[in-house]
């Protein structure tokens, strides 16, 4: 499986992804080595570390999140199946494209929207439901041995599946919407 290049932006509508590598900073990993249980002479004679990182921002830069390696969104991003267009640039396409700048969206929209009250608790609540539901998919998963690659293509085919029922949803309402504005225009002509 391919996986992004170092330093080479991926284009997604509005926004792009960058894989990089960060420094951490001397009190970053001293903070991490202390976690581990190195011990200090050890720890004295180790470099400064540096990990990868996936950079998720908007073209303009004014939002932007990272994810280091090991989080599942980095694993998700890190395999993006891109194209280059005729300039050589790097973009998201498709299905892929939707799914993935959706994804993006959200989260801008979660980190950058307050809301009140009753927004958080609803949004606790439907993060709960799904940790549970990702949870017993992944122990089913694995007492069934599937790959995370499986686990990833269904999950984009029931974010597709959803999409697409939104979609349709919307076409409907649009066309009552029509039929209800056809119905007053056909009764104020009837009234003239």
């Amino acid at each position: 499986m391919k996986e992004l290049e170092f330093g080479k932006k991926v284009l997604c509508g509005n926004y792009y992804i960058l894989k990089h590598s960060k420094s951490l900073s001397k009190a970053e990993v001293a903070k991490l080595r202390n976690a581990q249980g190195i011990p200090a002479d050890i720890q004295k004679h180790l470099q400064r570390a540096s990990l990868p990182y996936i950079k998720v921002a908007t073209i303009s830069d004014s939002w932007s999140v990272e994810f280091v390696i090991g989080m599942t969104m980095y694993e998700f991003l890190n395999t993006v199946e891109y194209v280059f267009d005729g300039d050589g640039n790097r973009l998201l396409v498709g299905k892929e494209k939707n799914c993935i700048e959706n994804i993006i969206l959200q989260m801008m929209t979660d980190t950058t929207l307050i809301g009140d009250k009753e927004y958080r608790i609803g949004k606790l609540k439907l993060q709960q439901e799904y940790l549970e539901r990702a949870s017993k998919a992944a122990k089913e998963a694995d007492e069934a041995g599937k790959t995370e690659e499986q686990l990833r293509k269904e999950s984009e085919e029931a974010i597709n599946e959803v999409m697409e029922r939104d979609k349709h949803a919307a076409t409907i309402l649009e066309m009552g919407e029509q039929v209800k504005k056809e119905e007053r225009e056909a009764g104020h002509d009837e009234q003239h």
